[in-house]
């Protein structure tokens, strides 16, 4: 009987043992799945954070592309009037200095 009595309270003693052990391991275990599901969310926020950012930055960067694609355009456009209107002015010059030109010998020529 004694010792029935006496592996009773080391099985008692040893539920008790396991039962706080359990308690301790769980707990700790619990407390750091509960961080890293924190931690994780807050990565995960600050993914879609950022993922949000480059996309406004990349719809930034192509609309700023083409208004200044457009507006090389329209440099191009304006410099290609100018040199149009530079040509066409030398070449009116060219004519009215071959027109005096020819008037000058025309007149030398009678004169002659």
């Amino acid at each position: 009987m004694l010792i029935f009595t006496f592996v009773i309270i080391q099985f008692g003693v040893f539920a008790v043992i396991v039962f706080v052990l359990k308690k301790l391991l769980l707990s700790d275990t619990m407390n750091a799945v509960n961080r890293l599901k924190l931690i994780s969310r807050e990565n995960e926020k600050r993914e879609q954070e950022l993922n949000k950012k480059i996309k406004e930055q990349e719809e930034e960067y192509h609309k700023k592309l083409a208004q200044a694609e457009e507006e090389t355009k329209k440099i191009r456009e304006q410099a290609k009037k100018e040199t149009a209107k530079i040509q066409q002015e030398l070449l009116e010059d060219a004519r009215k200095e071959s027109d005096s030109i020819l008037i000058a010998a025309r007149r030398s020529k009678e004169r002659m």
